[in-house]
C-alpha cells in the first residue's frame, strides 16, 4: 500500500461577529491517492509545521485527527497550530495511517503559500513596500509617528489626547514587578529623551513618581509608602572615582541667581534622618577638603549622638592622621563620667618659658619673669616646678593650656609618669629614690641631703641609672 499524492493546500477566512478577534486556525484541503487510486474511507491524519524544507526545526505542536472521512480521495480539515505565523516561511508535513498500515506514512513537505490579499495586507496602506520592518527585536519604523496629533519632523513619536486634564500617554505592564509610567500634561512635566550619540537619558522637565504634581522645583519627586527610592550597585574599578549606590553632588550655579547647594539633605519626623550600616567598613563618614569646613556638623539639641549596643565597641571614634593632629576640638565644657587616657601617662600644663626647653628637662620657676619657667641650673632648687613632658616617646595624657604659643611654651608634667634627664655621675639612682634638681642644667639627681631636700623634691624614681647621665622614669610628686 502506497501513499501517492497530496493535491492542494488552501487557507480560508471566516466571517465572524463584530468585535470578535480573528483566531489562528486555518482550513487544509487535499486529496489522498492510495495504490494509484483515490482513497475512499477513513484515515488518521497528523500535521506538523517546520521552519525549513529539511524539517530540522518544528514550530508548534502536532495536530492529530482520527477517522477523517475521505470521498474520492478528497478531504477538508480545520487546523490550529496556535500563534506561529509571524511573517516567516513555513512548511507543512502530512502523515497518514489507513487500515492495514503499521505506522504513520509521512508525505513530502509542502510550503505554505500566501493568499493574494494576505500579501497585499503585509505591504500596508496603498500597497507597495511597507515602512514597518520586522527587525531583530521587533518591528521598526524609520519615520516619525503621530498619535492624536500630526507627526512632527523632529519627534519620533508625538502623542496627544487633546485633553488638558488627562495624561498625554500611558505605558502599562501587567507584570506587578514593573511600574506603570504616565506622562503628565504640564509643560514642565515629561519623560525626556534618549541621546544615541552620548548614550544618556535626559528629563527635560519634572517627573513625579506616585505624585501627580512634583514638589516645588524638584526634578524627580517620589511619594509612597515603604522605601521611596532603592538604589543598588556593585563596585567596579572601571566605573568611576566613586563606587556608590547613590551619588549626590551639590554645586553653585553659574549665575547670581543660584546659591551653594547641599549634596544630600535628609529629614525625618519620628525616625532617623540618615542611617548608615556597613558590614566591613564605616557606616557613615564625613570629610572636609577646605579650611573652615566640617566633615560632620551637628546643630541644636544633641548635635552629634553616638550609641553602641556592644559594650566592647566604642560609640564614637575620632582620629587624626598627623602625629600631633587634633582628633577632637571642643569650644565649651566637656562632660564625661569616666575619662580613660590611653595615649599618655602624665598630667601636664603648658607654661611660657625663658629659653629653649627639651622634653625630659627639669624646670623651675623663673624669679626674674613672673609666670615663666626656665631650665634648672642648681642642685636642690626650691623653685623646682616639674619635668618637660614627651621624652622617650611617652606623651602626656592631659595637657592644660590657655592657648599659649607652642613655640614659646612647653608642656610641663606636674603629676604622673614622665621620663626625666638624670645625673648619676656621683650617686647611682635606684628605684624608689627621691629625686631633686642637679647642678647639671635640666637634670635630676638623688635627693640624699635631708636638710636640703624639703621643698625641692621632684618625684620618685621608677627606673634605675647606675652611672653617668641618661633617662630615668619618674613619678612626679612635687613637695
Amino acid at each position: 500500500m502506497k501513499l501517492v499524492s497530496l493535491l492542494s493546500l488552501l487557507f480560508f477566512a471566516t466571517v465572524v461577529a463584530a468585535q470578535t478577534p480573528q483566531g489562528t486556525g486555518l482550513t487544509y484541503q487535499g486529496r489522498l491517492d492510495k495504490s494509484g487510486s483515490p482513497f475512499d474511507g477513513t484515515a488518521h491524519l497528523r500535521f506538523r509545521l517546520f521552519e525549513d524544507d529539511l524539517a530540522t526545526t518544528q514550530v508548534g505542536g502536532d495536530v492529530v485527527l482520527f477517522d477523517v472521512p475521505l470521498a474520492a480521495g478528497l478531504f477538508s480539515v480545520d487546523l490550529d497550530f496556535g500563534a506561529v505565523f509571524d511573517g516567516y516561511a513555513r512548511w507543512i508535513e502530512v502523515a497518514v495511517i489507513t487500515d492495514g498500515d503499521a505506522d504513520w506514512n509521512p508525505l513530502p513537505l509542502q510550503p505554505l503559500q500566501s493568499a493574494p490579499y494576505a500579501a497585499y495586507a503585509l505591504s500596508g496602506p496603498g500597497g507597495g513596500t511597507s515602512p514597518w520592518n520586522q527587525g531583530t527585536f521587533g518591528v521598526d519604523y524609520p519615520g516619525n509617528v503621530g498619535v492624536g496629533v500630526p507627526a512632527q519632523p523632529d519627534q519620533g513619536l508625538a502623542v496627544s489626547t487633546g485633553n488638558t486634564d488627562g495624561n498625554t500617554a500611558v505605558f502599562t505592564n501587567d507584570n506587578p514587578n514593573y511600574a506603570t509610567l504616565a506622562t503628565g500634561n504640564s509643560a514642565f512635566d515629561g519623560i525626556g529623551f534618549y541621546d544615541n550619540i552620548s548614550g544618556r537619558h535626559y528629563i527635560g522637565g519634572r517627573l513625579g513618581v506616585g505624585n501627580v504634581a512634583p514638589f516645588d522645583h524638584s526634578k524627580i519627586d517620589v511619594v509612597g509608602s515603604g522605601q521611596g527610592v532603592r538604589s543598588v550597585t556593585a563596585g567596579s574599578i572601571f566605573n568611576s572615582q566613586f563606587n556608590a549606590a547613590m551619588l549626590a553632588i551639590g554645586q553653585t550655579g553659574p549665575s547670581p541667581f543660584f546659591v551653594p547647594a547641599m549634596g544630600l539633605y535628609a529629614s525625618s519626623t519620628d525616625d532617623r534622618a540618615v542611617w548608615g550600616v556597613s558590614t566591613n567598613s564605616w557606616g557613615v563618614t564625613g570629610e572636609n577638603s577646605a579650611a573652615g569646613t566640617y566633615g560632620i556638623l551637628g546643630t541644636q539639641l544633641e548635635a552629634v549622638f553616638g550609641f553602641s549596643p556592644n559594650a566592647a565597641v566604642p560609640a564614637a571614634r575620632f582620629t587624626n592622621g598627623g602625629p600631633n593632629g587634633v582628633a577632637i576640638e571642643a569650644n565649651g565644657m566637656v562632660k564625661v563620667r569616666t575619662l580613660q587616657i590611653t595615649g599618655g601617662a602624665d598630667l601636664a600644663e603648658r607654661f611660657p618659658v625663658s629659653g629653649p626647653i627639651e622634653p625630659g628637662n627639669v624646670v623651675s620657676i623663673d624669679p626674674s619673669s613672673p609666670g615663666r619657667l626656665r631650665l634648672t641650673t642648681e642642685a636642690y632648687d626650691p623653685r623646682v616646678a616639674g619635668v618637660a613632658s614627651g621624652a622617650n616617646d611617652l606623651a602626656a595624657g592631659i595637657v592644660l593650656s590657655d592657648g599659649d604659643d607652642p613655640t614659646n611654651s612647653a608642656a610641663i608634667a606636674m603629676s604622673g609618669r614622665v621620663w626625666v634627664r638624670a645625673d648619676a655621675r656621683t650617686t647611682p639612682i635606684v628605684v624608689g629614690d627621691l629625686l631633686t634638681s642637679s647642678d647639671l642644667a635640666g637634670h635630676a639627681q638623688v635627693a640624699s641631703d635631708d636638710a636640703l631636700r624639703d621643698g625641692a623634691i621632684l618625684g620618685k624614681a621608677m627606673s634605675a641609672l647606675e652611672t653617668g647621665t641618661g633617662l630615668v622614669l619618674v613619678l612626679v610628686t612635687l613637695r
